[in-house]
C-alpha cells in the first residue's frame, strides 16, 4: 500500500515539480485516492522530493525614469567638493502659470 501510494507521488512530482504537498494532495484526490496532508508531507520527506520553489521577481513598473529638462540652465557638476552650497529657495511663476523652484548660490 505504501509503496503504490509513493510511486503515485512521484509521478505526480515527476509531472508537476512546482507542487508542494497540498497541491499534490488535490492532484491524488483528482486521481481517486484521498490521503491526508501529514501523510502526503510525511512520504514525500521520506522519498526526499521537495518543490522547486521559483524565483522572486521583483515588478518595477512600466514607465521608465522621467529627466525634466534644465530650463533655468543650472550647472549641477562642480570641480570640488563643497563648493556649491545652496543658501536659499525662491518661487518663480512663469508666464504660463507654472510655478519654478529657483535656488540662490
Amino acid at each position: 500500500m505504501n509503496a503504490l501510494f509513493q510511486e503515485h507521488l512521484l509521478a505526480i512530482h515527476r509531472a508537476h515539480p512546482y507542487y508542494g504537498y497540498p497541491r499534490i494532495v488535490t492532484a491524488l484526490k483528482e486521481e481517486g485516492i484521498h490521503a491526508n496532508q501529514k501523510r502526503v508531507f510525511k512520504q514525500m520527506k521520506i522519498l526526499g522530493i521537495a518543490s522547486v520553489i521559483r524565483k522572486k521577481r521583483r515588478y518595477f513598473g512600466r514607465k521608465g525614469s522621467v529627466v525634466f529638462p534644465n530650463i533655468l540652465q543650472t550647472r549641477f557638476f562642480c570641480g570640488s567638493p563643497q563648493s556649491k552650497v545652496c543658501h536659499r529657495y525662491d518661487v518663480c511663476t512663469s508666464g504660463d502659470g507654472a510655478s519654478l523652484l529657483v535656488s540662490d548660490s
